[in-house]
């Protein structure tokens, strides 16, 4: 089984399940009109929507293959929580696979400043979101997570 964290509205839903094929898939959302505006994705990729917190997930120890989620992560009340969480639902020899946005410097101006903020407040981010990506692989090890990949750099 196979389970997307933080799905929003599906989107990738019909790729994970055209690519993985899983035998189940089980997207997660922490807002049910989210969940219910993603139907017909969820659909398409035959998969389980429900609504639930990524640092509480409603699902039964070692009982995951995988754990996805794309570009989330900053939302979620806390990466550590989250973290565990798929420490704890993932079969041994399981696999976490996340895109995150990260910060790696402070702006270098007024301009970058406003952008920053900005962005902030349009995604509804907390400050404590902002994270490294060594902050972010800290708190994946922090978890049992013991062989992060690399980030990729873009």
């Amino acid at each position: 089984m196979i389970l997307d964290v933080g799905n929003g509205l599906g989107t990738q839903d019909p790729v994970i399940a055209g690519v993985l094929r899983p035998r189940r898939l089980v997207a997660v959302n922490i807002t049910e009109w989210q969940v219910s505006a993603g139907r017909d994705r969820l659909r398409e990729a035959a998969a389980a929507g429900v609504a639930a917190d990524a640092a509480r997930l409603p699902i039964a120890d070692q009982s995951i293959d995988g754990v996805i989620s794309v570009e989330a992560a900053f939302h979620f009340r806390s990466r550590r929580a989250f973290f565990d969480e798929c420490f704890r639902v993932l079969k041994p020899g399981g696999a976490l696979s996340i895109s995150d946005i990260a910060i790696e410097r402070l702006p270098l101006g007024p301009l970058e400043l406003l952008a920053g903020v900005t962005q902030l407040r349009v995604f509804g981010l907390r400050r404590s979101a902002a994270m490294t990506t060594a902050q972010i692989a800290g708190a994946a090890r922090a978890a049992g997570f013991t062989a992060p990949a690399p980030p990729v750099p873009w």
